[in-house]
């Protein structure tokens, strides 16, 4: 009998331990999930480039297009960041069905572009040539063809080369052939237009931290 009751009182005891145990974990405060910090312009390089290079085709100076975007900003928001003009960005760069992306992407046309890429605005002039009427076709010869990249680098470096882009301009949808088309083409000039939205939302940061003094 005495064996009986000291049994009950141990099975009691341990589930009065076992209960207060559960509802002191129950009042314990949940930690708060983290808020991710914001990134310095270091971080953002870091990300554009590994993501960049997890293509094993790509080649710092090749053409970039709006789908290598979202990953970019998708570990930019893990990182505390999420650019106010993200939109305005993705129209900068081509679509990735665009003919230009589509053809540069072969076998031949990455051959082409690489060499494209040496030149200064070599990629908007050979956007620009992609408008003409017989522009795609053009492009096509150029980059399947001996040397084809020696026409983007005369555009581009030879003085007779603008006067022939001033003459494309002049036939239909070639209007300022010889101007920038404010497209962003390369990892480089990705960098930098982030960087220019990077300062901006420092600013703003900075503004939104500085309270202004009551008034009396």
């Amino acid at each position: 009998m005495r064996r009986t009751w000291l049994n009950f009182l141990a099975v009691a005891l341990g589930l009065a331990i076992a209960a207060a145990n559960l509802a002191a974990k129950d009042e314990a405060p949940k930690k708060k999930s983290k808020k991710p910090s914001w990134p310095d312009f270091s971080a953002v390089t870091e990300v554009v480039e590994r993501r960049l290079h997890s293509d094993r085709k790509y080649h710092p100076g090749d053409l970039i297009s709006r789908g290598a975007l979202e990953p970019i900003f998708k570990e930019l928001a893990e990182l505390g960041w999420k650019p106010a003009d993200r939109g305005a960005i993705e129209k900068q760069l081509l679509p990735d069905s665009d003919f230009l992306v589509r053809e540069l992407r072969t076998d031949a046309g990455r051959t082409f572009m690489r060499q494209v890429g040496r030149y200064p605005d070599g990629y908007d002039r050979l956007d620009r040539l992609a408008d003409l009427s017989d522009g795609k076709l053009i492009i096509g010869r150029l980059i399947n063809g001996p040397d084809g990249y020696k026409m983007l680098e005369y555009l581009t470096t030879a003085p007779g080369g603008r006067e022939m882009g001033a003459m494309l301009s002049q036939a239909p949808n070639g209007k300022g052939f010889n101007r920038a088309t404010g497209r962003i083409y390369t990892a480089e000039q990705l960098l930098e237009r982030l960087k220019s939205s990077h300062a901006d939302a420092e600013k703003a940061r900075a503004t939104k931290a500085v309270k202004p003094a009551v008034k009396q």
